[in-house]
């Protein structure tokens, strides 16, 4: 695993785009990307790929994505999503019911300017229907 350093406002996502990698899963080994295998009780996730390539597990599936695929995870089932190159993807996701935007804000505050607290991310998690799993 390499060290990576990234001062405030860094990142290694192309210009003018959202999301913001930090740390690519080459940095960590392959040990990480994208968000941890998860589940929503009752949230529908919904991804419709715009552009490039996302590589999406669903349940037991590993799905490869191009543009104007669409997904729909229904509630219970476990899923993850990431880029697998070095090219950008452009995916549109929506939350049913709404709400789910919050959960970003959230986030965000609780990472604060020190190190992550846990027990407030965990809290974070299930108020907005995010069951981390494993593998």
């Amino acid at each position: 695993m390499k060290q990576v350093v990234l001062q405030a406002g860094e990142s290694r996502g192309p210009a003018g785009h959202p999301a913001r990698v930090k740390a690519s899963s080459e940095d960590c080994d392959e040990r990480f990307c994208g968000p941890p295998p998860h589940v929503h009780h009752e949230t529908a996730d919904m991804f419709f790929v715009l552009e490039g390539e996302l590589t999406m597990r669903l349940g037991e599936e590993t799905l490869t994505l191009g543009p104007g695929s669409f997904v729909l995870v229904p509630p219970e089932t476990v899923h993850t999503f990431w880029n697998p190159s070095d090219r950008p993807v452009r995916f549109l996701s929506l939350m049913s019911p709404g709400g789910f935007e919050q959960y970003f804000c959230d986030l965000r505050d609780a990472f604060g300017d020190g190190p992550p607290d846990f027990a407030r991310i965990g809290e974070i998690a299930a108020h907005y229907d995010v069951e981390t799993v494993a593998h």
